[in-house]
């Protein structure tokens, strides 16, 4: 604001010397006057102190005006520095103008009064002066007297004249000091105005726009002159939403009150934002409410924080409510269908629905479903083939991926299309979908549809996985009570059918499962319900009967519905049986079968005295084993099936040391007491592996059927020796025996019974003469030549891998079904220099037995990894590449780090890779630390594979617990495939096992158009081998994945 100007001395001066010549002539001039006219000077004395007193009263009127100046000025002063119009009453009005025509009046006055005295002192004096005299005084008087009243009153006018002029221009001056300040203030409320991120908007008293800032405009993307002049209506706000407006805005100009209201409003970009508005009455000059202003805050995240709280609330008691409903119902179509009630209600949703999937179609169908417009059901078609477009919607994938699937924005995702027109119709806005399980399996799914977009935050989303996961836990709860109830019904069932039966009898389902078995089974069979009931029968077969014969069997009963005939079954203790068994079969009304019932009648005694017959001829009186007659029985099927299947086998010849001794000092009857106790030992110890057989006083034949190197022969020497070597107690006298064994192995050391048991007996007299009395020895007279080489080709193999030796080939796998690759194995190679490739047979076992498996494991997975990596991203297809893991690798290092660490050096993810392990790995293996690191890599996404499936001797158990997905068949049971039917039953029963188990199946090692044919009718899914493809390197390999060849069938 600017300054008001100083006043200078000027005025001051003025006003002090026109006072001092005003009072000099006064003074002078009215006291000559006085001693002109007047010689009485007690009259001159009271004239002068009347005069003073007159001159009093003027200046006193004088001093009045400049007070009053002084006082007017510093007011103005003082209002200038305040915002507001000077006080009207410090301006001069007409009231002011009486002070100097006060002092004018009084100054004519005197001169009149001088005037009288003069006149009346000439005309009283005796002796009046002359006229001339007279007129001369009068004359002067007259002007004197003038000459003062026209000063006085001129210098009087003149300073009243300049204090009002003065007084205006202060006036003027601070009017506009007023509005500048007031224009600058306007400046800064209106730029606080325009970048307020609140919508400011003021109305008149006709409520029509008369200003609003940028934030409205940029809110609806309307420029602001449209909103202008205008009011709501005009504008284009209607119903509710302007009747509420109206309202709040004429309450607050009829009282004047501030108000406050809430609304909500689309935004340019079509999303509803929710606002406070402060709606503030504005007076004019008059105070009267001229305008009101609205100050609208957008409270939108407050507001959809309040409501996703009050959306939780509700999902927890949707939550709440379902789980009570699942503690109380134990029917799945009601369980479902309240569960849906519970959903929309509690959880504030417009509908849910629950679809089950048809396994064979892939068809999602509901069964249940709440809400509003359930006829959307109606109209849409939902399933979970991949290939349809019906599958690619939020339910699909949820069944598909076993996970939750969210369309935040359900009418533009790209995969809703076949949906969204009947979702448009219906204000679907968004849709979820949690998948339900039963027993693992994903069977349906739960859908939920809102008319919000962005409705399933991540807490909702949590909220409702919990609740189908519930839901899901309830409905394994009850397919194990609707088991029970079943179980007990048919228990009841047989109990009728069993009560007064002698025979044994057994009833399964159609799946050939034990539902129950009476007393009498027990008793022929030594096998007590609780050991049978829910398996197959197959604990009974005897080895007697092929699997072929079962076969035949099982077919004409499904064909005929009936069969009867002799049998041989196994009981628990392991003795075959003989029995006239009756098979039948229940079906239901439409022809499917139900049941299987077996009768049998025992046969055991006519068969026993049948088989003592046979006993004595074929084994040894003393011992109970098989004599050379049967030894060489057995031999000959041994070598057959190692010539078909390209097996060694081995014959031990094991001698007694000093048994000698023993019958001549003890008797025969300790002798025959220590044949029968190591002949006992030596059978458990082979455990049905092989055959033990008693040929002379002291002298044991031992056949090993199937070995794969002349290590295990070698090992089995030193457990049978052991085994021996135990003390044993002979009527109080402990004994140690000891033994030698001699070693003869087929193909290498011969063909047939009497070969073979000469070099082993050879052998055996070899060891017995050895320098240090060697426990066991190998008819052979270049082992310590292999011996040697073996040493050296360990030392070779130590240094190889820092040498980069080893490469990895690949060899595809092809579906049957479509002839598609479908993955690539990974094949160890070793180029060694000089020597060129060394075969994994020779090199395998040598780094198991080391260790160095371990440190060679590692570079194969890593190497692997890269490789398929390297494919995929060249833009081949991504295939899996399979991997074998030793078993030493498994037991000595840390699998799972390895992987995870060659999958995150690669960037290959985990479906990418396949692991192989062989099943020799569970025969001793129940550590739950293996069985916790296979779940650990399948839940990184690498599937795993049983490898040489079928070579093992360990039951199925493994297959339960573990999470296999595979099962791959040994070459050794595809070669001859087509010729042996043996071999045909091993790979039939390998892939019914894996069907039953949902796993599936690959064949290795197929070599002719006769083996594909055999296992494609086999119900084999993939093949690998020869015929297809040999191993080929990573260049050639990558070649034959961009252009992959048919795979040819044959004639």
């Amino acid at each position: 604001m600017p300054a008001l100007r100083k006043p200078g001395h000027g005025p001051a001066l003025t006003i002090c010397l026109a006072y001092a010549a005003l009072g000099l002539l006064w003074i002078f001039g009215s006291d000559r006057l006085l001693l002109v006219l007047i010689e009485d000077t007690e009259l001159v004395a009271r004239l002068q102190t009347a005069k003073g007193w007159f001159y009093v009263l003027v200046t006193a009127g004088l001093l009045y005006l400049v007070i009053r100046f002084t006082i007017n000025t510093t007011r103005l002063e003082e209002q200038a520095r305040r915002p507001r119009a000077p006080d009207s009453d410090l301006l001069p009005v007409a009231g002011d103008y009486w002070v100097p025509v006060g002092i004018l009046t009084g100054l004519a006055g005197g001169l009149a009064a001088l005037g009288y005295l003069f006149y009346h002192q000439v005309s009283s004096t005796p002796t009046p002066p002359p006229e001339a005299d007279i007129r001369h005084l009068a004359r002067w008087s007259f002007t004197t007297g003038l000459l003062l009243v026209v000063a006085a009153g001129t210098g009087i006018i003149l300073w009243w004249r300049g204090h009002v002029h003065g007084l205006e221009a202060r006036r003027l001056r601070t009017e506009l000091m007023a509005q500048a300040d007031l224009a600058a203030r306007e400046r800064a409320y209106e730029t606080l105005a325009e970048n307020s991120p609140d919508i400011i908007v003021r109305l008149d008293r006709d409520l029509r726009h008369l200003y609003v800032n940028r934030a409205l405009e940029a809110f609806t993307g309307i420029p602001r002159e449209h909103y202008l002049g205008r009011t709501h209506e005009e504008v284009g706000f209607r119903g509710k939403l302007l009747a509420t407006w109206e309202r709040h805005l004429n309450q607050a100009l009829e009282s004047g009150e501030p108000g406050t209201m809430t609304f909500s409003h689309p935004d340019r970009e079509g999303r509803v934002r929710h606002f406070e508005a402060l709606i503030v009455p504005e007076t004019d000059d008059t105070g009267n409410i001229a305008h009101v202003l609205c100050i609208s805050h957008d409270v939108t995240g407050h507001v959809q924080a309040r409501e996703e709280i009050s959306r939780l609330r509700d999902l927890y008691a949707a939550l709440s409510q379902a789980n009570q409903v699942i503690i109380r119902i134990d029917d799945p179509k009601e369980l479902f269908q309240r569960t849906c009630e519970v959903v929309v209600r509690y959880g504030r949703l417009d509908m849910a629905w629950i679809g089950l999937v048809d396994q064979a179609s892939g068809r999602v169908t509901p069964v249940s479903r709440a809400g509003r417009d359930m006829g959307y059901l109606d109209e849409i078609r939902i399933s979970t083939d991949p290939a349809r477009p019906e599958s690619r919607g939020p339910v699909g994938r949820a069944i598909r991926q076993r996970r939750a699937s969210v369309f935040d924005r359900f009418l533009d995702h790209p995969d809703a299309g076949p949906w969204q027109a009947a979702a448009a119709r219906r204000g679907f806005r968004s849709v979820a979908a949690f998948p339900l399980f039963q027993s693992d399996d994903c069977i349906g799914a739960l859908a939920v549809y809102s008319s919000e977009e962005r409705f399933f935050s991540a807490d909702i989303i949590q909220l409702m996985a919990e609740m189908t996961g519930d839901l899901s836990f309830a409905l394994d709860n009850i397919e194990r009570e609707q088991a029970r109830k079943a179980a007990e019904e048919q228990m009841r069932l047989a109990e009728e059918v069993f009560e007064h039966s002698t025979e044994a009898i057994i009833i399964t389902d159609a799946r050939q499962r034990i539902m129950r078995v009476n007393r009498a089974f027990t008793e022929r069979t030594g096998y007590v319900p609780d050991e049978v009931l829910g398996r197959r029968p197959h604990m009974l077969r005897s080895p007697h009967h092929t699997q072929q014969f079962y076969r035949r069997i099982l077919a004409r009963l499904r064909r005929h519905g009936f069969w009867e005939g002799e049998i041989w079954n196994r009981r628990k203790g392991g003795e075959n049986a003989p029995l006239w068994l009756t098979l039948s079969v229940v079906r239901d009304e439409a022809g499917r079968i139900t049941h299987y019932i077996a009768v049998g009648l025992d046969l055991t005694e006519t068969k026993d005295r049948e088989a003592h017959i046979r006993y004595l001829a074929q084994h040894d009186p003393v011992t109970g084993l098989p004599n050379r007659g049967l030894l060489a029985d057995r031999l000959g099927q041994a070598l057959r099936r190692a010539q078909d299947q390209h097996y060694r086998l081995a014959l031990l010849s094991l001698d007694l040391d000093r048994f000698k001794i023993i019958n001549e000092t003890l008797g025969h009857v300790a002798g025959d007491e220590v044949l029968q106790t190591v002949a006992q030992r030596l059978q458990d110890h082979v455990n049905g592996a092989g055959t033990v057989s008693r040929i002379g006083s002291d002298q044991f034949l031992i056949l090993l059927p199937e070995i794969h190197k002349p290590t295990e022969a070698a090992q089995a020497a030193e457990r049978l020796m052991a085994c021996v070597a135990e003390p044993l107690d002979l009527s109080g006298q402990e004994l140690t025996p000891s033994s030698v064994v001699g070693i003869a192995l087929y193909p290498e050391d011969g063909d047939n019974l009497e070969t073979l048991h000469s070099h082993a007996d050879a052998a055996m007299s070899m060891a017995k003469q050895a320098s240090g009395h060697e426990g066991y020895r190998f008819f052979s007279s270049d082992m310590t030549s292999r011996a040697r080489e073996r040493l050296s080709l360990e030392s070779r193999l130590r240094r190889a891998l820092d040498r980069g030796e080893f490469r990895l080939h690949y060899q595809p796998q092809v579906s049957l079904a479509d002839g598609t690759l479908t993955g690539m194995e990974a094949l160890l190679r070793w180029h060694a220099g000089d020597e060129g490739d060394i075969s994994p047979a020779r090199f395998i076992p040598i780094a198991e037995e080391t260790g160095l498996i371990v440190p060679l494991g590692r570079w194969v997975l890593g190497e692997a990894c890269r490789q398929n990596r390297a494919w995929r991203q060249a833009g081949l297809p991504a295939l899996p590449v399979s991997v074998n893991l030793s078993v030493v690798q498994l037991r000595r290092s840390d699998v799972v780090a390895d992987v995870r660490r060659a999958l995150e050096t690669s960037g290959l993810p985990g479906d990418g890779l396949h692991l192989e392990v062989t099943e020799s790995l569970f025969l001793s293996e129940d550590d739950p630390a293996v069985v916790t690191g296979f779940q650990t890599l399948r839940e990184m996404g690498i599937s795993l594979a049983i490898d040489d499936f079928g070579t093992g001797y360990s039951n199925l158990g493994y297959l339960k617990r573990l999470p296999i997905a595979k099962l791959k068949i040994d070459q050794s049971f595809v070669r001859g495939i087509g010729d042996s039917g043996h071999d045909t039953a091993i790979n039939q029963a390998i892939i019914s096992i894996a069907r039953s188990l949902g796993l599936g199946v690959i064949a290795e090692g197929v070599e002719t158009a006769a083996e594909l044919r055999v296992l494609q009718a086999l119900g084999c899914d993939e093949i690998q081998g020869f015929y297809y493809s040999r191993p080929l390197d990573a260049e050639r390999a990558g070649q034959l994945m961009a252009a992959p060849p048919p795979l040819h069938h044959g004639a």
